[in-house]
C-alpha cells in the first residue's frame, strides 16, 4: 500500500452516469491514459473518481474531469480522440477553454 506524503493530495470527483462510459474508456483506457499523462493513480467507486498525485498533478486532472463532465451534462457527445486531446491541452496549459477548444466544430451537441 502507498503512503501519503506531505506532497501528495486525494481528490474525490463526480462524473455524470449518463456520461461515464465516455468518459473512463473501454476498460478504463482513458483513465488509464490521464494516469500515465498526469502521473496520478486514479481509482474509481461508482460515479466517482478518485485521483492521487501530486497537488499540480491531480489538479489538472480534475480540470479535464470537470470540464468534460460539464460539457457531458448539457447534452455534448465526444470520443476518445477528444478525451486525448483534452487531456494534452490541460498538460501545456492548465487554462485551457474546452468550451472554446471544442465547441468549434469538433464536438455535437446530442441536444436538437
Amino acid at each position: 500500500m502507498r503512503h501519503l506524503t506531505s506532497l501528495s493530495l486525494v481528490q474525490k470527483m463526480t462524473v455524470p452516469e449518463s456520461g461515464i462510459e465516455t468518459l473512463f474508456g473501454s476498460f478504463d483506457e482513458n483513465l488509464r491514459n490521464l494516469e500515465t499523462l498526469f502521473n496520478v493513480r486514479i481509482r474509481t467507486h461508482g460515479h466517482e473518481l478518485i485521483a492521487e498525485g501530486t497537488p499540480s498533478s491531480v489538479s489538472k486532472v480534475g480540470h479535464v474531469i470537470d470540464a468534460l463532465s460539464s460539457l457531458l451534462r448539457e447534452g455534448y457527445t465526444f470520443s476518445k480522440a477528444n478525451i486525448e486531446t483534452a487531456s494534452k491541452l490541460v498538460s501545456e496549459n492548465k487554462s485551457v477553454n474546452f468550451r472554446d477548444y471544442f465547441l468549434r466544430g469538433s464536438m455535437r451537441s446530442a441536444v436538437a
